[in-house]
């Protein structure tokens, strides 16, 4: 199984005039601004480092996106407070990881839709006129969902810690075997 993707926020505990820093020499330039049609006021800051993108955010607020590990959030973390020069303690909160993994053989869809039935009513569903996958809701975490491929490609997601991330992994290579 791989992480493909995580999605945290830091709260960094001060307000942040975006003006100064879409215009500022930091290391890493703005990729993208966002303005309002409104008013010339930035909403959001947009950079890239090391495959992570950051969201900045007037009231203090990072979103980070494209973390594969928790040592990448922290990193990730630490190097927006030092870029901002910013002493927060605060950590970052994960609000949802993605993962895939991939077995060596075709699926029928439709097979394994009326195994899940017969095991379990509320499994998800399989509707070939509206999506390719069968979406699967393992009983691990309410919240999360699971993509399975006719092509034996599996995307998880919805989770927000890794290991409900691995403890799904293991459900569903289990129901595919």
């Amino acid at each position: 199984m791989e992480v493909v993707n995580s999605t945290c926020t830091l709260c960094l505990r001060s307000t942040l005039n975006l003006e100064n820093l879409a215009q500022s020499s930091f290391v890493a330039k703005p990729k993208r601004t966002r303005r309002p049609r409104k008013n010339n006021k930035f909403k959001t800051v947009v950079w890239k480092n090391n495959g992570v993108t950051y969201l900045l955010y007037a009231n203090g607020k990072c979103v980070m996106l494209g973390c594969r590990s928790l040592h990448d959030m922290y990193e990730a973390s630490q190097w927006i407070k030092e870029m901002l020069s910013m002493e927060s303690k605060e950590l970052f909160t994960v609000h949802n990881v993605v993962g895939t993994f991939k077995i060596d053989r075709d699926i029928n869809l439709r097979e394994l839709s009326e195994t899940l039935r017969a095991i379990r009513k509320d499994y998800g569903y399989f509707e070939p006129e509206l999506t390719p996958a069968l979406v699967y809701h393992p009983r691990c975490f309410s919240k999360a969902s699971c993509l399975i491929f006719r092509t034996g490609r599996v995307i998880m997601t919805g989770v927000t810690s890794f290991k409900t991330l691995n403890q799904m992994y293991t459900e569903i290579s289990e129901l595919i075997k």
